[in-house]
Formats: C-alpha cells, structure tokens, sequence
C-alpha cells in the first residue's frame, strides 16, 4: 500500500518527483517493449499511502484472503 512515485506531479514539500512509469498513460520505451505502464491512476508521492494499491494487493494475494 507504499507508493513507489506520483502519477502526476504533486506539489510537495518533501523534495519528491513524478514517476513515468507510475503514470498508467505512459506508452512505454524500448526497454518494455513500448507498451503501457499498468500503474493504477492518481498514485500519491512516494513512500505515501496509496490505498487503490493496497486494495488491489488484496485482492490478488494468494491464497486468497476471506
């Protein structure tokens, strides 16, 4: 549920940048075969609480969690 980079740039005071690759728009470059991110939209500043990303952690764990 940790943000590993903003999706967008958010002013902060903690020196922190946007991340492409955490933007779900991004097309990609050679190194991914130019293909999208699959990041989840609207990621907060890294090391940030993002609970869209925890859900989906959730969601996916195996086993499965009742």
């Amino acid at each position: 549920g940790e943000s590993d980079g903003s999706s967008t740039e958010i002013p902060n005071e903690e020196g922190k940048g946007f991340d492409r690759m955490c933007d779900p728009t991004y097309e990609g470059n050679p190194r991914n075969g130019n293909n999208l991110s699959g990041a989840l939209a609207d990621a907060p500043i890294s090391g940030h609480w993002f609970s869209a990303q925890f859900q989906e952690l959730l969601d996916n764990a195996y086993p499965p969690l009742d």
